[in-house]
């Protein structure tokens, strides 16, 4: 399954409000993104709050752990409207993604996917999804 932005992207709230960089940095483990703050706080709540108050960049302290490069790249390029497949074994880390940082397409798209995809191959990989804290 792959995704691309809600219809109504409208970034033309954020574009002359002075608080808002342009170009911030979001930082996992020792690699920097270099993204457009105005798109990004257009598509997280969370972003917004921490972009609209001045940040020019965001620690990911969430995902820490081997790999977490490539999971934030795929939700970066969802953010962006890119297409990603979604799959048994990038579910997880987006569902995380969409629950912390409040985006709300790509949650109904990773749980689309569940919805689709279980089957009872797959389905105690799918169960530690739902026994994330974030989604009880």
């Amino acid at each position: 399954m792959a995704s691309t932005l809600p219809e109504t992207l409208n970034v033309s709230r954020f574009f002359n409000r002075k608080e808002f960089s342009n170009t911030v940095e979001i930082i996992v483990n020792e690699t920097k993104f270099v993204c457009s703050g105005v798109i990004i706080a257009q598509q997280s709540p969370v972003f917004e709050k921490l972009f609209g108050g001045g940040a020019s960049f965001v620690l990911l302290e969430d995902f820490f752990f081997p790999g977490a490069e490539i999971v934030v790249e795929e939700c970066l390029m969802l953010l962006y409207g890119g297409n990603v497949m979604v799959t048994i074994k990038n579910v997880e880390s987006l569902t995380r993604f969409s629950i912390f940082y409040e985006v709300k397409f790509m949650y109904d798209l990773a749980f689309g996917w569940v919805k689709q995809n279980i089957s009872p191959q797959n389905v105690y990989t799918l169960f530690d999804i739902a026994n994330l804290p974030e989604v009880r």
